[in-house]
């Protein structure tokens, strides 16, 4: 009966006792994920390059009698540039006038009956290649500028002797162009003659417009993107190959996911983005992919629908 008694006493004492629950609710500010009429607009950057560029120098090894350009000097099309010696070019012609000579000689013996077919065949032929190497030779001795451009770059003097180095690069910046990579998911509406606003840095409040020239047939599998070539006209030659510019391309208005920026939040160390998705009393965390900024929200590319609800603040 003590022993009861003692039992007794005891579960009394601890009846008792208030066990005091911590209140873990965290308050949080909280937005609805909506769809918006934006501007659908993307930008990309890449440097200027010039439209065509041609290297002027001979296939045959030879001495540099005379370059008539200089870096910076406008040229046409057609224009003689260097003047390489022509020794070997005046070797070549005497061969050819002493060929023209025997071949007629020859075709008169052959037509007189004097000759067989086979010896007018064989003059023939030598005539032919000597008429090659004549022009071959003729082609190598003046270089002509095949575009109109500016002269970019001078390796030689006159008198020098060619080696691998090319004597002049010429130039064509009337249009520029500049090459971007963009997004595959861009790739369906993507078309040549597709406009496009060019600005650059060092030109502050300046827009050049330009147009889609080529579009890369395959997407790279490890980026994801696709080449995309513009033209930009520069009548004025503003622009040089080598600047530093940005290409916006607008597709028209669209509906889009809408979230504030507030509620992104950037995993450390990484490029990956994430919101908390509230859920009754609990939140979900969840990995979102944006795409361009606009005031104080983003676009949602995947992740997030229409009408779900997010912490903005709080976290």
């Amino acid at each position: 009966m003590l022993a009861l008694t003692a039992v007794l006493l005891l579960s009394a004492c601890s009846g008792k006792k208030e066990t005091k629950k911590e209140d873990t609710t965290i308050n949080v500010k909280v937005a609805v994920v909506a769809k918006e009429s934006v501007e659908d607009r993307i930008e990309f950057t890449g440097s200027l390059e010039a439209y065509k560029k041609n290297i002027i120098s001979p296939s045959i090894m030879g001495r540099i009698k005379s370059i008539r350009a200089d870096v910076g000097d406008v040229v046409r099309t057609g224009q003689v540039l260097v003047q390489m010696d022509d020794a070997q070019l005046a070797q070549a012609k005497m061969q050819l006038n002493n060929l023209q000579t025997e071949y007629q000689r020859t075709l008169d013996l052959y037509k007189a009956g004097s000759l067989s077919k086979q010896a007018l065949d064989k003059i023939q032929v030598q005539l032919d290649v000597a008429k090659t190497q004549f022009a071959n030779l003729e082609e190598n001795t003046k270089l002509i500028s095949p575009i109109s451009g500016l002269v970019a770059e001078r390796n030689y003097d006159n008198g020098d002797m060619y080696s691998n180095k090319p004597i002049l690069t010429i130039v064509q910046i009337n249009p520029v162009k500049i090459k971007a990579n963009v997004s595959e998911e861009y790739y369906p509406r993507m078309r040549r003659g597709l406009g496009a606003q060019v600005t650059l840095d060092l030109l502050p409040g300046k827009t050049f417009n330009g147009k889609v020239d080529i579009i890369a047939p395959t997407i790279n599998s490890a980026s994801r993107t696709f080449m995309v070539e513009v033209n930009v006209a520069n009548g004025q030659q503003i622009l040089r190959p080598g600047m530093f510019a940005r290409v916006n391309f607008n597709f028209g208005k669209s509906d889009q996911v809408m979230v504030p920026d507030m509620a992104v939040i950037r995993q450390m160390g990484t490029n990956q983005r994430y919101v908390y998705v509230v859920h009754g009393n609990t939140v979900e965390h969840r990995v979102v992919t944006l795409g361009r900024r606009i005031a104080d929200r983003y676009v949602v590319n995947s992740g997030l629908s229409q009408g779900e609800t997010v912490v903005v603040s709080g976290q």
